[in-house]
C-alpha cells in the first residue's frame, strides 16, 4: 500500500464526512439546511467551493448532499449520503465527473457493501462482515459532535472508518489539540503506527455550542487537475 493511496483514501473519507455533516437540532418538521465551504491554498488562492445542503423530517438528518465546484461554479464531483437506514452508518455514494470514479456504500439484501470504481474498469465490491464500531461517511461526525465534551476532557474516542478503495474499515483516533473560548481544535490520526508514517493527521475546529465545524486544515479529499493531492485550508459559511 503505497502513502499516496492510503493518504487519499483517508482524505476522500474524512474531508467528505466533516464538510457534509451538520447537527440535526431542528424544530420544523422539515427543514433543509444550506451552508458554503471555500477551500484555499497556502497562498490563499480559492481552489473550489462545496455547496452543502442536509434535509431533517422532525429533527431527524435524512439525506445530505454536497456539490464540489471550481473557482468558476461548474459541479465536477457530488457527494450523497442516505441516513435514514442509520444516522452512524449511512449509505452514500462519493462522485468524480473528471476522473470517471464512484465510491461509497450501499445496503442490499440486508447487508452492507463496499464499492469503488475507477473509469473503465469494473466495479469492486465487498460484503461489510463486521459492523462493531463501524461508521461510514458522515456518520463519525455525529458521534463525534454527541461527544466533544468527552474530547475536551481529554478522552480518545476510537472508531472504524470504512475506505472504499480499501473495501474494508479501518481504526482512527480522535484527540483534542485544546480549547479556546467557544472552539475546540482536533486532530483525526490513524492508529495503526506503521500506517500513521505514510498517513497524514489532519485538524479541524469545532464550535462547541453550536456543534459546527468551523476551519479544515489538511490533504483534500478533491485532487488537482493533474490528480495529485493538495493541501487545504478550508472556511465554513453557515
Amino acid at each position: 500500500m503505497s502513502g499516496k493511496s492510503m493518504s487519499s483514501a483517508l482524505m476522500v473519507l474524512v474531508v467528505a464526512t466533516l464538510v457534509s455533516a451538520a447537527p440535526g437540532y431542528v424544530c420544523a418538521q422539515v427543514r433543509t439546511d444550506t451552508h458554503w465551504g471555500e477551500a484555499r491554498d497556502d497562498d490563499g488562492n480559492l481552489l473550489y467551493r462545496e455547496k452543502h445542503e442536509v434535509r431533517y423530517e422532525n429533527g431527524r438528518v435524512q439525506h445530505s448532499l454536497t456539490s464540489y465546484r471550481d473557482p468558476s461554479g461548474r459541479e465536477f464531483a457530488r457527494l450523497e449520503s442516505d441516513y435514514r437506514l442509520s444516522i452512524m452508518m449511512p449509505t452514500y455514494v462519493f462522485s468524480d465527473s473528471r476522473r470517471g470514479h464512484r465510491e461509497g456504500l450501499r445496503f442490499e439484501g440486508g447487508r452492507y457493501y463496499i464499492f469503488d470504481e475507477d473509469s473503465g474498469e469494473a466495479e469492486k465490491t465487498k460484503v461489510l462482515d463486521d459492523e462493531t464500531n463501524v461508521y461510514s461517511c458522515q456518520g463519525w461526525h455525529y458521534y463525534l459532535v454527541n461527544n466533544l465534551d468527552k474530547v475536551e476532557g481529554g478522552d480518545a474516542l476510537e472508531v472504524r472508518l470504512i475506505f472504499p478503495n480499501r473495501l474494508q474499515p479501518y481504526t482512527f483516533k480522535i484527540l483534542s489539540l485544546g480549547s479556546e473560548g467557544d472552539t475546540i481544535r482536533v486532530k483525526v490520526r490513524i492508529s495503526n503506527w506503521l500506517l500513521s508514517l505514510f498517513v497524514p493527521h489532519l485538524e479541524v475546529v469545532y464550535d462547541k455550542n453550536k456543534r459546527k465545524l468551523i476551519e479544515y486544515h489538511g490533504v483534500s479529499n478533491i485532487v488537482d487537475a493533474e490528480g495529485k493531492l493538495q493541501k487545504v485550508h478550508i472556511t465554513y459559511q453557515y
